[in-house]
């Protein structure tokens, strides 16, 4: 993930070189906190060891360490610093060259990430069924072409799989570090070789980036968390830290900076900021924006006091966490991969969350294990090879030849994966049946309605996800609500009833109108969506229905349910600390009974649908097992009915209180049209009616839609819809 490369670690001093003309030494410079000198600095292996423990403590008990993913932004912090002082020496003496900067980067990364890869493939097809294998596949191609980042990020929704099942998730930061390693020398290369105006520069790079993440850790957290755009700014810490070395800094402030206990000083401050934020920082926090500062000048505090503070000095130079700074890129990459495939399994069994922390504990030993042969059986030998490569001569392009052919070779035979859907045959003729009944059920069938609906534009762009429109005759029908919205104004597009149709809403976000500003930031977002989506409904006369579409047990409840129980919902209006069951609930309600009278007094008639199930697994498992026997095919395709029930208790008692005191409210029950008195059912004859835990499939959609267009083309604008039973 990080930049690891020896090189940077040996910070020798250099010769006097020409500025301009003005002749500066190294000795000068405020590199004396930084240590500028012939001595390598341990300390920054230390801190990598930091970074990379933080991250797998997070990974393995997140509600220890609910905050370890901050390593991730001490690593860029480490990266832009190291990056830029070897590309600022190779400037500054005239000698830098882009060809060998970049084989200088592959011959670092490229050898284990290939190996992590092509191990994380084949473990892969031994574990994956058909559609879980191509989605493997499609990230490590992503992987090789350093896009893993702009594949998670165009994969955010509520139709994607869960993070914790995806083998290659991690690599998102690596394609950050090398986007950036393409494009920060060449900035660099065309700045001044001043040095006052090279730092404007990079704090003004790093001051936008920083505002930029800021505001989309509001307006689109997934573009945030993942795009460089957002992340450049701690990559550039990192670097202005590396240009102010070169500063001769006033004689008071040489005074200050080189008194040791100054140092030690600033070097425990940056570990308690580090830490104190991997403990303190929620999952649910605003990633990166400003939160992130706190982590981030932890880190350049740790590198600036240099390796004679006493915290760099005692603790991250000890032989243990050298040790593992060494191999801490291996020991990233592996990581993850086996974590990711114990949660695909688990996940069908139901294994307790304790059960699955020792496990997941057990299986970083073998990590261990296999980062320390990473280290011994490719990265030293590549790096000797690249030495005696080096000591003949300058690196040319065709040295780039053989990492650019076996990342080719990689993302070709994911290529090969994918164009034969996983490899059905691994299952017989069974695979190639459940390959098309799946590629039925995609998501892609429910999104189509785009082929025929017109895009709109709401007043702020950032907030609500969609506003799409289809023309029709006759009165007008509004379809507001989450994702399961989404997939109703599907069905009723694709039916042959001709209505004009109107989507609103967003992603994860119930269709309730809430007044006061939200404390958390994802919340708040899912406020202004749906305050413009009442906008907009409330300004359009040609609308006479509204369909409020949610998965409501989810937001009374905050959690998902089944395969994705874990999976957290957005809150509505209430802090996140708050321990009173009861308040999800309430808030909810509120919001629902105000959206509910908000539209009723405007003269439109509104129905709430409720009833749809949740499934709770995948309905894959319907059709196929797992190899070498891990999963059976499930039968019956249904979810238990008392489940189901005792899901939607809560949930139903609150929507029966709403609607007693809002006698124009209608509720359309659509549980009847899937379950029995015992199951309820994922399947119709051969066709799934989910794609995943809880959406409709288009088959699903069309049988809401069906009967919804039965009971609104006999029932009067004036009167309430009856309820199905």
């Amino acid at each position: 993930m990080q930049e690891t490369t020896q090189a940077p670690n040996q910070l020798s001093s250099r010769p006097a070189v020409k500025r301009g003309s003005v002749t500066e030494r190294s000795s000068g410079r405020l590199g004396h906190m930084l240590s500028r000198t012939s001595a390598i600095r341990r300390d920054i292996d230390g801190l990598r060891a930091v970074a990379v423990l933080l991250v797998i403590i997070h990974h393995v008990a997140p509600s220890i360490l609910t905050g370890g993913f901050v390593g991730v932004d001490v690593f860029f912090v480490i990266s832009g610093f190291l990056i830029t002082r070897i590309i600022d020496d190779a400037l500054q003496e005239d000698r830098f060259r882009y060809v060998e900067f970049l084989w200088r980067r592959c011959r670092r990364i490229v050898p284990t990430l290939v190996v992590v890869l092509l191990g994380t493939l084949l473990l892969g097809a031994c574990i994956l069924t058909g559609p879980e294998l191509v989605s493997l596949a499609r990230h490590l191609a992503a992987g090789s072409l350093s896009l893993s980042n702009v594949l998670l990020y165009s994969e955010v929704g509520y139709f994607d799989t869960s993070a914790a099942t995806k083998p290659l998730l991690h690599l998102w930061s690596l394609g950050v570090e090398e986007q950036f390693y393409l494009v920060w020398p060449l900035l660099l290369a065309v700045l001044p070789r001043a040095r006052r105006p090279q730092i404007l520069v990079v704090g003004a790079i790093v001051l936008l980036s920083l505002m930029l993440s800021e505001n989309l850790a509001y307006s689109n957290p997934a573009q945030s968390f993942y795009m460089l755009h957002s992340r450049a700014w701690e990559l550039g810490a990192g670097g202005m830290l590396a240009l102010a070395s070169a500063i001769t800094p006033p004689t008071w402030l040489r005074v200050m900076i080189s008194r040791p206990s100054l140092r030690s000083a600033a070097s425990i401050a940056g570990m308690i900021l580090i830490v104190g934020a991997a403990f303190s920082i929620k999952s649910g926090s605003a990633w990166p924006g400003l939160n992130a500062l706190v982590p981030v000048l932890g880190t350049v505090l740790l590198l600036a006091a240099g390796p004679g503070a006493w915290m760099n000095r005692t603790v991250l130079s000890i032989r243990p966490a050298q040790w593992i700074g060494q191999r801490s890129y291996a020991l990233y990459l592996w990581h993850w991969p086996p974590i990711a495939f114990l949660h695909i399994i688990a996940s069908e069994h139901a294994a307790p969350a304790e059960t699955m922390q020792w496990i997941t504990a057990a299986l970083m030993i073998p990590v261990l294990v296999l980062a320390h042969a990473t280290f011994l059986c490719v990265e030293r030998p590549v790096r000797d090879l690249a030495t005696r490569i080096e000591a003949h001569g300058h690196v040319s392009v065709r040295h780039l030849l053989p990492f650019g052919a076996a990342l080719a070779v990689l993302a070709i035979s994911a290529n090969v994966v994918m164009r034969s859907h996983g490899f059905p045959a691994r299952y017989g003729s069974a695979g190639t049946d459940a390959i098309a009944a799946l590629q039925d059920a995609s998501a892609d069938s429910i999104t189509s309605y785009s082929k025929s609906a017109t895009r709109c534009q709401l007043q702020d762009k950032g907030a609500a996800t969609w506003c799409w429109r289809i023309p029709g005759s006759g009165t007008g029908v509004a379809v507001f609500g989450d994702s399961h919205a989404e997939v109703i104004f599907a069905g009723l597009a694709s039916s042959t009833a001709r209505r004009p149709l109107f989507l609103a809403g967003r992603n994860g976000c119930a269709p309730i109108l809430q007044l006061e500003v939200i404390p958390d930031r994802l919340a708040e977002i899912c406020r202004r969506s749906a305050q413009l989506a009442h906008t907009a409904i409330l300004s359009d006369t040609s609308i006479h229905t509204v369909l409020l579409v949610s998965r409501g047990p989810a937001y009374i409840t905050g959690s998902g349910f089944g395969v994705d129980a874990q999976r957290a919902v957005v809150p509505v209006a209430i802090r996140r600390l708050t321990t009173d069951s009861s308040a999800l609930p309430r808030a909810f309600e509120l919001g629902l009974e105000r959206s509910i009278k908000l539209f009723v007094s405007a003269g439109k008639r509104v129905v709430l649908i409720v009833g749809v199930p949740e499934l709770g697994f995948m309905p894959e498992e319907c059709l196929i097992g797992r190899p070498f026997g891990l999963r059976e095919v499930r039968s019956p395709c249904a979810v238990s009915r008392t489940a189901v029930d005792q899901r939607n208790t809560g949930y139903r008692r609150l929507v029966a209180t709403i609607a007693a005191r809002n006698p124009a409210l209608a509720v359309f029950d659509a549980q009847p049209l899937f379950c029995d008195g015992a199951l309820c059912r994922a399947t119709e004859g051969e066709r799934l009616l989910y794609q995943d835990g809880n959406h409709l499939t288009i088959v699903g959609s069309r049988l809401v839609a069906q009967r919804l267009n039965e009971l609104l083309a006999v029932q009067p604008r004036d009167s309430p819809l009856a309820v199905s039973r």
